[in-house]
C-alpha cells in the first residue's frame, strides 16, 4: 500500500502558498474571503437561530412560572415564604 504523502506533498503545497501570498497579496486575501464567506454565512444565520431559540425557551419559562403561579393563586396556595405563610408562622410563635 501506498501512502497519501506520496501523491501530495503538503511542505511544497505551503511553500507555494506562502510565496504566492508573498507575490500577490490582495488576490490572496481575495481567495481566502471568498472562500471564507460561506461560513461566515452560515455562522450569522446559525447564530441568529439560536438567539431566538434561546428567546423563546426563556418566554416558555416565564409563562410557566406565571401559569403555575396563577393555578396556585386560584387554589388558594401561594408559594412558599409568602406573605400568607409569613404571617401564619407569626400567629404560631405568639
Amino acid at each position: 500500500m501506498s501512502n497519501a504523502s506520496e501523491y501530495f506533498d503538503w511542505k511544497y503545497y505551503m511553500r507555494e502558498t506562502i510565496i504566492f501570498a508573498g507575490q500577490h497579496p490582495y488576490l490572496f486575501v481575495y481567495y481566502v474571503l471568498l472562500a471564507l464567506s460561506p461560513l461566515f454565512g452560515i455562522s450569522a444565520y446559525l447564530s441568529y437561530k439560536l438567539a431566538k431559540d434561546i428567546e423563546s425557551q426563556e418566554k416558555k419559562k416565564k409563562r410557566k412560572k406565571e401559569r403555575e403561579a396563577n393555578i396556585a393563586k386560584a387554589r388558594g396556595k401561594d408559594k412558599p415564604g409568602s406573605l400568607k405563610d409569613k404571617k401564619k408562622e407569626d400567629k404560631k410563635n405568639m
